[in-house]
């Protein structure tokens, strides 16, 4: 995926699961409506200078607009994974404990 569509994606994405609209985005990141709908559609090629501003207006760090999310999710699930060992670990060393 290129770097255009993980920015454009990430925005959107970042944005509604904040529950923000396209306007208020636009007023926190202090940029136009037009841009932002047309960066997340993909449009624009967006200067580093406009991609801090929506990250700022995300309130999220500018690696979060170019992660590509189906890392992010392999991430996640490799994570639940582990901590789900790490818990049967810890309840079979507490059961372990209480036998001694």
């Amino acid at each position: 995926m290129k770097i255009e569509e993980l920015v454009s994606k990430n925005t959107r994405r970042i944005r509604t699961s904040k529950g923000l609209s396209q306007a208020e985005l636009a007023a926190r990141s202090k940029l136009s409506i037009r841009f932002v709908s047309a960066l997340e559609n993909s449009s624009p090629n967006i200067t580093i200078s406009k991609m801090a501003a929506i990250a700022k207006g995300l309130n999220e760090p500018v690696t979060a607009l170019l992660k590509d999310p189906k890392s992010v999710e392999s991430s996640r699930e490799f994570f639940a994974g582990m901590k789900h060992c790490m818990d049967i670990i810890q309840h079979d060393i507490q059961r372990r404990k209480k036998k001694k």
